[in-house]
């Protein structure tokens, strides 16, 4: 397609997207607006055609791409009548019961803990147990050592160890914003900022990034329940500034990053990736990295998603796509596995060393087009849910749940298999039993009679000698 026609068309549907999501939602991160980032933007990009591995799509992958499409929009947007008439976030913190929470007597230190058992869990999962040590650093110090998928490792059977350090990430950055002092703000920032930085230390992108976007719903929401209501609302263009400043500076380091990072996991220059993939990209660097990663991993996991669709032979194997959380649950853990491992996926993609596909891939594997059928449907039912109850102001454990499925699984719809996967239900659900040992210890705590000693005392009071 003509890239003055493809920039219309973006440009048109964005415009009208962004129209429909303000006067239904007044939420920028509402579950349907990031629709658009999320599965419309990457269907957009692959009509630029940059690659010349892509084939024209038949029939039948045209219609389950569109009816996922047109299931997660109206499912979507059809949530909007479940909000109240004044549906402005503004002044209205959604976070108001989790502050409460996160303000009482201890509760704080509590979290510190778990997350610091977690964090060591964590180093033992990604590190101790990794052949390679640290990633990044083996792979500075030692170039020429074998890019096996390291960054992949997440430990063995110790890796519940982890959880704590997913799921309690979002809250101590909210602590970070609500607590007195610069020290303590440091303190919970860099506590925050813990995990994504171990991600990027492991040379894992996706993972840092599913970090970042947990904190960047919270910064949203916590702004916008902040700022006072749009008609006493002034002017501040030092903000403003402070905002476009930000976005740019982001952008730039994503823009340098893009080489850098893949030049060190991959130890190839990106003009070696681009002709593994069948595009010409005639720009300098850094543009050339962003331009063909961009493509790559947004547009291409669909392209993968249809030879998948032609490829393979349709056949029932449950438990590898929307069943697999209930099989893993009832320990068939390793039945699923070996299963994936009979499938092999990679086999069918084509489009290698993009190995990544959207969501709909292994709902196809498991029941066909049934499951494209049914899962698009009932994966935007359950994150609208979560949404209406998290702009309800629900407690913490309902805005851990949103949270962690709206960053581990709804934004990456287009490249990930991810409600399929156990441990993201698990990240979710660990925040109930740590917010009810805190309850129960606080409870026994306060329900213990204080000792009180009589004024007085003639074991005490050094001017009684009878």
């Amino acid at each position: 397609m003509n890239f003055t026609l493809w920039i219309i068309i973006v440009i048109a549907t964005c415009v009208v997207w962004l129209a429909v999501n303000q006067t239904a939602f007044h939420d920028l991160l509402s579950p349907f607006n990031l629709l658009l980032p999320a599965w419309i933007f990457p269907l957009l990009l692959r009509l630029l055609h940059l690659s010349r591995a892509e084939r024209p799509w038949e029939l039948k992958t045209l219609l389950l791409v569109g009816w996922a499409t047109l299931a997660m929009a109206a499912i979507s947007l059809g949530a909007s009548r479940a909000l109240p008439r004044d549906k402005s976030l503004r002044g209205r913190n959604v976070f108001q019961r989790v502050i409460v929470l996160l303000n009482q007597p201890g509760f704080s230190s509590y979290l510190v803990v778990c997350f610091l058992l977690g964090a060591a869990g964590l180093i033992y999962n990604e590190f101790v147990t990794n052949p390679i040590g640290i990633p990044m650093l083996t792979y500075l110090a030692n170039p020429d050592i074998p890019r096996e998928p390291n960054w992949q490792w997440t430990g063995e059977a110790l890796w519940p160890l982890s959880i704590p350090a997913f799921t309690l990430t979002p809250l101590l950055y909210l602590k970070s914003k609500i607590v007195r002092g610069w020290m303590a703000k440091l303190a919970f920032l860099g506590l925050a900022l813990f995990y994504p930085l171990v991600e990027i230390v492991k040379m894992s992108r996706s993972e840092c990034i599913y970090g970042l976007t947990g904190l960047a719903l919270v910064e949203y929401y916590y702004r916008v329940g902040t700022m006072p209501p749009a008609g006493k609302r002034r002017l501040n263009l030092k903000g403003k500034l402070r905002t476009v400043s930000l976005i740019v500076v982001v952008g730039l380091l994503a823009l340098t990053s893009a080489t850098l990072f893949q030049g060190i996991r991959s130890n190839r220059a990106m003009s070696t990736f681009a002709t593994s993939l069948g595009m010409s990209v005639d720009l300098p660097e850094p543009y050339v990295s962003t331009v063909v990663e961009v493509y790559a991993y947004f547009a291409l996991p669909q392209e993968n998603f249809s030879n998948f669709l032609n490829n393979f032979p349709s056949s029932l194997n449950f438990g590898v796509g929307g069943l697999r959380p209930i099989y893993s649950a009832l320990g068939q853990g390793s039945k699923v596995r070996a299963k994936l491992d009979e499938i092999n996926f990679d086999k069918y993609l084509e489009i290698l060393p993009v190995n990544t596909y959207p969501f709909l891939v292994s709902l196809y594997a498991e029941s066909g087009w049934v499951g494209v059928v049914v899962f698009p449907a009932l994966y935007a039912i359950f994150i609208n849910y979560l949404y209406l109850r998290f702009r309800a102001r629900s407690g913490v454990e309902m805005t851990v749940t949103y949270i962690v499925f709206f960053s581990y699984c709804w934004v990456w719809l287009f490249s990930n298999q991810n409600f399929t996967g156990i441990q993201y239900f698990l990240y979710a659900g660990a925040i109930y039993p740590i917010v009810f040992v805190f309850r129960v210890l606080a409870k026994r705590l306060k329900s213990r009679p204080k000792v009180t000693h009589p004024p007085g005392n003639i074991l005490l009071d050094p001017k009684s000698s009878t």
